[in-house]
């Protein structure tokens, strides 16, 4: 028995002895980038010449010779606004991958992880988004992410990266007076400045942002969020109801 092997039906090529497989390369002839399904035609003969009632039978395969493209990856946590791409209070960011693509086989896995040689990571179904939980300690935090297709190729490795910050910051303040001889501990007037001797974020690294005044700690929450100053250039510290009294 002998079989024929074509990729155009209309095209017959040789008869070689069946001897239940062997290799077919698909060539374009052109030098063209060959992609995509491909269907593949063979014919059967015994040794008395009598071919097989269907002349020819088939069967497709998808070729697939270039890596996916590779896109963009982005970390979102929340800050004192909401949303943030820079700063997080919260571990749990949400990755975002952008641009990656693949026309041929398809995107079908991908595998991330804080580690750039992924040893802590298997890989996974692609999606476009998804969670991860960053590591504890605040500081500038970065996840790495490769992706593949169908076909066994990857994309080239890319990351994204976001600063957790999830200590407040420490502050010191006192209220400047200006009383007899420039003493700071008497005031001759009701509207003083508060200046605030100290405001740092060791921990976090971001920067002091915001603030709040109140003359009680009761009406801190309710008090507007102002702008951080190091000197607030004017507080009414009177209380109508107690107009004369030691204010703390």
């Amino acid at each position: 028995a002998a079989v024929m092997v074509s990729s155009d039906p209309a095209q017959n090529t040789y008869w070689d002895y069946y001897w239940g497989g062997g290799f077919w390369e698909f060539d374009p002839g052109d030098g063209s980038n060959f992609q995509g399904v491909k269907k593949l035609y063979v014919r059967a003969i015994d040794d008395a010449g009598n071919e097989a009632p269907m002349l020819w039978r088939s069967d497709t395969i998808v070729v697939d010779t270039v890596p996916p493209v590779t896109g963009t990856v982005a970390l979102w946590g929340l800050d004192k606004d909401g949303p943030s791409r820079t700063i997080t209070r919260t571990r749990d960011v949400t990755v975002r991958l952008a641009g990656y693509s693949d026309v041929t086989s398809g995107l079908t896995q991908m595998i991330a992880s804080e580690d750039p040689g992924y040893a802590d990571a298997t890989w996974e179904t692609y999606v476009a988004e998804f969670t991860r939980t960053l590591s504890e300690g605040d500081g500038d935090k970065y996840i790495y992410v490769t992706v593949r297709d169908a076909a066994g190729w990857w994309t080239e490795q890319r990351w994204g990266g976001i600063r957790l910050d999830t200590t407040a910051p420490y502050f010191a303040f006192s209220i400047v007076g200006q009383g007899a001889e420039g003493s700071e501990t008497w005031a001759t007037s009701r509207t003083r400045r508060v200046r605030l001797d100290s405001a740092v974020d060791d921990f976090g690294g971001t920067n002091v942002a915001e603030l709040q005044l109140a003359r009680t700690q009761a009406a801190l929450a309710a008090a507007p969020v102002e702008a951080f100053l190091l000197q607030h250039p004017a507080w009414d510290l009177m209380d109508p109801a107690t107009p004369t009294c030691r204010k703390e």
